[in-house]
């Protein structure tokens, strides 16, 4: 049985749960990665990494898991329904715009309140972290994800949206581990 058949197999029988382990996974692996390349002067932090796969698995996972279900449903019910000559490109466009604009900058917020909390049980902290961060971040995250949504939301079937994320987000978690960590 190679990799992507089992992986195939845990994901239809255990969808959620395969889901929070691969995203535990990849927000730990993004961290490692951020530490051992970008802040090699520091000693590394396994607690730091702990912390932040703990917040993709538990936290980020569930939210990708319910946002990529209920996305097409609310596209094909709301507006393709209402627009059945719309090409595949508009069919693309209107999700990856939902992608980037509603989902993009609450999960962004979301993501620095949950890592404060859990590294620092700090709500002030996230809400200086969202005040601070979050218009770099989006600028940051307007460069990386309109192209992997576009290839997301026209060719990646449902059930492994959550999976391509996480391998574009492995990217993006250096990323926002490298933001949310400097001083």
């Amino acid at each position: 049985m190679n990799i992507f058949k089992g992986y195939n197999n845990l994901l239809t029988k255990y969808p959620l749960s395969t889901k929070c382990v691969t995203s535990g996974f990849m927000f730990g692996l993004g961290d490692a990665i951020c530490q051992l390349v970008f802040e090699e002067n520091k000693a590394y932090n396994f607690r730091r990494t702990a912390n932040i796969a703990f917040v993709g698995s538990v936290f980020a996972a569930p939210v990708l898991h319910k946002w990529y279900g209920f996305l097409p449903g609310f596209c094909e019910r709301n507006i393709f329904y209402k627009y059945p000559k719309m090409g595949q490109i508009s069919k693309t466009l209107i999700p990856m715009a939902f992608d980037q604009t509603i989902f993009a900058f609450s999960f962004t917020c979301y993501f620095f309140m949950v890592v404060n909390y859990v590294e620092y049980q700090s709500i002030e902290k996230g809400i200086t972290s969202i005040k601070e961060k979050s218009l770099e971040t989006m600028i940051a995250n307007w460069k990386l994800w309109p192209a992997a949504q576009m290839i997301n939301f026209s060719i990646v079937p449902i059930p492994y949206r959550v999976l391509f994320a996480n391998f574009v987000g492995l990217i993006w978690n250096i990323y926002l581990s490298w933001i949310q960590h400097r001083h």
